[in-house]
């Protein structure tokens, strides 16, 4: 890995083997992260790595992406646009949560609203509490930017609030109090949130 590399040109077959390196270790993929600026190339090469069949590189081109999205880059809309793709084509938790947790910060194509609407809506029974978790999280993006789901997604979240685990109930008070929703849904149990 070369530290303080500006990212410009890199090569995804570069890039890939830096990732494959890591072996899903994040102290080893923080550092491929410091070795690279968020430049263009380095962004879309990432993208390109998020859809490889190697879950290791797949799942740490993702990390890496939310990683460029933690420091503060706002991703193009065509980026945004990939980034989407790669969350309604995630197979692996992982890379899922990464994703999801991401939604927050870009713009949802309208042309791509549905179909993430119809991933999303499975996400949220996903046998991963944190999954589920982020996923009622995209439920809201999405009320965000469409209002017209707005009501529908209220409903969803207060319907999830009877039943999910503290930990996800507890990410769903979160959203409800974003969205101006006071109390707690159906949560009287006073069960402190945990993680599931």
């Amino acid at each position: 890995m070369k530290k303080g590399s500006s990212g410009a040109g890199i090569r995804s077959a570069e890039l890939r083997e830096q990732i494959l390196l890591c072996g899903g270790r994040v102290d080893a993929l923080e550092q491929v992260a410091i070795g690279h600026e968020a430049t263009a190339s380095y962004i879309n090469a990432l993208l390109a790595l998020g859809g490889d069949e190697e879950l290791v590189v797949s799942d740490g081109a993702v990390w890496l992406l939310h990683r460029v999205e933690r420091s503060g880059h706002k991703f193009t809309s065509a980026q945004s646009r990939l980034l989407v793709e790669l969350l309604i084509g995630s197979k692996h938790w992982p890379a899922t949560l990464n994703l999801l947790q991401m939604l927050g910060s870009i713009q949802v194509d309208p042309e791509q609203r549905g179909e993430l609407w119809k991933f999303i809506r499975g996400a949220i029974t996903d046998k991963n509490g944190f999954v589920r978790a982020w996923a009622y999280n995209g439920l809201w993006v999405l009320g965000e930017q469409n209002p017209r789901l707005k009501d529908r997604v209220r409903g969803i979240l207060e319907d999830a609030g009877a039943k999910e685990t503290p930990a996800v109930r507890a990410r769903i008070r979160r959203i409800m109090k974003g969205m101006g929703v006071s109390g707690r849904p159906e949560d009287v149990s006073g069960e402190t949130p945990t993680q599931q």
